[in-house]
C-alpha cells in the first residue's frame, strides 16, 4: 500500500511539472514514482532496481528536458546514464551471464550514442557513430575471446 501511494504522489508531482515547467516537481516526481515502484516489486528485483535507479532516473530527467526544452547537451549524458542503468539492471540474468560484463558493458554503452546520432537530428555530429561502432566492436571482441 506504502508503494502505491508513493507512486500515486510522484505521478501528482509530475502533473504539477506538466503545467508548471518547474524542473524540481520533475525530478521528485520521477524519483517518487520510481521509489514506489521499487518498494511494490519486491527484495528480489528490488534490490537491482533500487541501484540501477540512482541512473535511468537522472537520465529519464535529462531525457525529459532535452525533449522539453530542446538543450542537446543533456541528450548524451541522458542516454548514457540510462543504458549504464539497464545494464545493471539486466547484468544478473541468467541469459546475459553467457556475455562477460567488459563485452556486455560495451555492448550497452554503444547504444546511446546510436540513439543520440539519431535523436540530436545531426546537431551532434557523426563522432557519436563512430564511438558506437567503437563500442560494438569492443564488445565482439571481448565476448569472442572471453
Amino acid at each position: 500500500m506504502l508503494g502505491l501511494i508513493i507512486i500515486l504522489c510522484g505521478l501528482a508531482l509530475l502533473l504539477v511539472y506538466k503545467m508548471k515547467r518547474k524542473t524540481m516537481p520533475l525530478i521528485l516526481g520521477v524519483y517518487m514514482a520510481y521509489l514506489g515502484v521499487v518498494i511494490l516489486a519486491g527484495n528480489g528485483l528490488a534490490n537491482s532496481l533500487f541501484i540501477s535507479m540512482f541512473f535511468i532516473v537522472p537520465g529519464i530527467i535529462f531525457m525529459v528536458l532535452f525533449f522539453d526544452k530542446n538543450k542537446y547537451k543533456l541528450l548524451l549524458p541522458g542516454m548514457v546514464l540510462i543504458c549504464f542503468g539497464l545494464f545493471l539492471l539486466v547484468r544478473g540474468l541468467p541469459i546475459i551471464s553467457l556475455l562477460s560484463t567488459v563485452s556486455l558493458l560495451a555492448l550497452f554503452m554503444a547504444m546511446p550514442f546510436f540513439a543520440a546520432h539519431c535523436l540530436s537530428r545531426g546537431y551532434i555530429g557523426k563522432w557519436v557513430t563512430v564511438v558506437g561502432w567503437g563500442l560494438i566492436v569492443v564488445g565482439i571482441v571481448t565476448a569472442i575471446l572471453l
